[in-house]
C-alpha cells in the first residue's frame, strides 16, 4: 500500500536522526492529541539516554502543542454519533450542517469553510456528546492555562 504522506516531525538526537510520526493515509485518522503523545514518548525516549532533542519540521500546530503544552478537548468521540451526523451531512449537506452548527456554535462557526467537513461533524458530534460547544470547551483549557501561568 503506497503511503501517500509522512507526518512531518523530526527528532534529532546527538547521535543521529529519529523519525516520528508514524507514516499515515490521508483516511486515517490521526489527531494533534495523538501526535503529542507519541513525540512526547519519544522525547523521553532520547533524554533516557543521556540526549538532548531538537524539534525540527512540522506545522505551527503540532509544534505548538508540544512547545505551549496546549490541552486539547479530552471529549471522546462517538462512532454512532459521529455515523449520524455524517449520513445527516451526506443527506442535507455541508451548508445546512453549517448553519446548524452557527445556531449551537456561532464562534466555531465563524472559523469553518463550508469544504471542512470533518471539523463541522466534530464541533456537532462534540456538543451532542457534552452539551457544550467547542469554543466553551476551548475557552476553559485556556483560562485553565492562564490560572496556571499566573499561579507561577
Amino acid at each position: 500500500m503506497k503511503k501517500l504522506f509522512t507526518l512531518l516531525l523530526l527528532l534529532v538526537a546527538a547521535v543521529g536522526l529519529v523519525a516520528c510520526g508514524d507514516e499515515k493515509n490521508p483516511d486515517e485518522p490521526y489527531s494533534v492529541a495523538a501526535f503529542q503523545q507519541t513525540v512526547r514518548a519519544k522525547i523521553e525516549e532520547i533524554k533516557s539516554r543521556g540526549k538532548l532533542p531538537i524539534i525540527v519540521g512540522g506545522t505551527g500546530l503540532y509544534i505548538d502543542s508540544l512547545l505551549q503544552n496546549i490541552q486539547f478537548s479530552k471529549e471522546e468521540s462517538n462512532e454512532e454519533i459521529r455515523q449520524e451526523l455524517t449520513a445527516l451531512f451526506d443527506e442535507k449537506g455541508a451548508e445546512y450542517m453549517l448553519d446548524w452548527l452557527r445556531e449551537i456554535d456561532s464562534e466555531t462557526a465563524s472559523r469553518l469553510h463550508l469544504n471542512d467537513r470533518s471539523r463541522i461533524i466534530r464541533a456537532l458530534e462534540i456538543y451532542k456528546l457534552t452539551g457544550k460547544t467547542k469554543e466553551d470547551i476551548n475557552n476553559a483549557v485556556i483560562e485553565k492555562r492562564e490560572s496556571m501561568k499566573n499561579a507561577e
